[in-house]
């Protein structure tokens, strides 16, 4: 499917993919010996190249909802279950972007305050990214590097418009680099989703 294809029914293929989707995100809460308290580890990745500008706004408010929802949501199935949600964010742009990541917390942490992570999306713009893909992968590989803790339950939501680089991503003609990703700090793309 093409990104114009999708962009065309993006109502029935975005509604499509929230149902197949509600199913997937359930997980289960059984009590054990340790107190009734549950941490969320969720990491947003997202383009933020310029192509990006006209969807920017809306993915930012998506982010707040997620955020805010999820303890809400958490609270009224499981009312005895003490939730702490701890958000981190990695933008990705292109390879000779001057400011290739963007990311926060800046040190790989997940963070807690979700005030502070608010205020630095506001601040994020969409900016760069000379052809139609962009460095998707190198944006993986630093959700990647993330501080992702052993327990906890862990999300990573990634927010696109384009494809990865590499001619077995994407039709572009216009891809600078079909062979892949030219930096070799992130390899493939499956190697990265398997990390």
């Amino acid at each position: 499917v093409s990104c114009a294809q999708i962009m065309a029914h993006h109502k029935d293929v975005f509604l499509g993919l929230k149902k197949q989707l509600d199913g997937e995100r359930e997980f289960n809460v059984t009590r054990g010996d340790t107190p009734n308290a549950v941490t969320i580890y969720l990491a947003f990745v997202m383009d933020c190249t310029g192509s990006m500008s006209r969807w920017l706004q809306s993915a930012k408010q998506q982010i707040r909802d997620i955020v805010r929802d999820i303890p809400a949501a958490v609270n009224h199935k499981f009312k005895d279950i003490t939730l702490d949600i701890r958000v981190a964010f990695v933008g990705y742009r292109d390879f000779r972007d001057h400011e290739r990541f963007c990311q926060y917390p800046a040190d790989g942490t997940f963070t807690s305050n979700v005030d502070s992570f608010m205020a630095y999306l506001q601040q994020v713009q969409a900016v760069g990214g000379q052809d139609e893909p962009e460095d998707m992968i190198g944006g993986l590989g630093r959700a990647a590097d993330l501080q992702w803790p052993a327990v906890g339950v862990k999300f990573a939501l990634l927010i696109a418009d384009q494809p990865p680089h590499g001619k077995e991503f994407n039709e572009a003609k216009d891809d600078e680099y079909p062979n892949g990703n030219p930096a070799s700090e992130y390899p493939s793309l499956p190697h990265e989703l398997e990390r």
